[in-house]
């Protein structure tokens, strides 16, 4: 059965199961949901969360969604994020075209269930343009604190990433990318939830140091056994689309210049001294793909 929390008969089964698994959520101290764009590192980053021991990160169900479609108790909510991640194992945890599985890690199956999530990322953005008081609505449906991450690669590669995969052209990507900007802008600034961001670029280049500072933002210790895995999943280098998109004369200069204005995208923009090195040693992949787009 396809997993759609739209679903009637999904409704009904989460509703029936739920009380089956009544303590499984008596630990939870934080709940982590996704923001920002899609093709920005969301789903590997949601993954790796979720091969931790105390962790369930489910991809894609849009929790924001429920809650309009009408999931009103916390047991039955929570228990769907059990279920979509067990339906993205029949997928093979494999998700446009990408593997997610993260050898060695608990995915799939917990030990003292203390953190619990969404990776929506773009589809939570979406719904949070429209209505920011949807994250009010559900810390109290969870009981439990809500913790944004919002995961972020150079916006090049985001924009050049979405013409690719979805036929758009770059100025209605471009357009889409700063909606959602625009919104994490606003949720950071109203303060309300701690918000957590991570460069793709960074977390590639030093993924143990980047990982033990997320998952301590989640309320979760981290291991040797599961940073060493987690480092093993990852790719050598970020992958970079902005070469194989057309982009229209001045549209490159107009995107960055209107990047600027977003305080957490000041990474790319960061000077580098002559040795190539920043005031961060960790920016300087960031820095260095800036400069190979200009």
């Amino acid at each position: 059965m396809k997993m759609h929390s739209a679903s009637p008969l999904v409704y009904l089964k989460s509703w029936w199961q739920c009380g089956r698994y009544a303590t499984l959520f008596d630990h939870l101290s934080c709940y982590v949901l996704f923001i920002g764009h899609p093709r920005s590192g969301s789903s590997v980053t949601g993954s790796l969360l979720n091969a931790h021991r105390n962790a369930l990160i489910c991809n894609e169900l849009n929790v924001l969604q429920c809650l309009r479609m009408g999931y009103r108790s916390r047991r039955q909510l929570l228990w769907l994020h059990c279920m979509r991640d067990r339906y993205f194992e029949t997928l093979g945890r494999t998700w446009t075209g990408y593997d997610y599985r993260v050898r060695g890690g608990h995915q799939g199956e917990v030990d003292r269930l203390r953190v619990i999530g969404d990776k929506k990322a773009a589809g939570t953005s979406d719904r949070l343009q429209r209505n920011s008081q949807l994250l009010n609505r559900l810390q109290d449906l969870v009981v439990t604190p809500v913790r944004l991450v919002h995961i972020l690669r150079h916006p090049l590669d985001i924009i050049g990433r979405v013409c690719i995969r979805n036929g758009m052209s770059v100025d209605r990507a471009s357009r889409r990318f700063f909606a959602r900007c625009e919104t994490v802008q606003r949720v950071m600034e109203e303060n309300e939830f701690p918000v957590h961001t991570m460069y793709l670029e960074r977390l590639i280049a030093n993924p143990i140091q980047q990982l033990a500072q997320l998952t301590s933002f989640c309320r979760l210790d981290s291991d040797d056994s599961y940073l060493s895995n987690c480092r093993e999943t990852l790719v050598d280098k970020p992958r970079e689309c902005r070469d194989q998109v057309e982009w229209p004369a001045g549209s490159i200069d107009s995107i960055m210049r209107r990047c600027e204005s977003f305080g957490y995208m000041r990474p790319y923009f960061e000077p580098t001294a002559k040795t190539g090195s920043t005031s961060n040693s960790s920016a300087s992949p960031i820095v260095a793909q800036q400069r190979r787009a200009a």
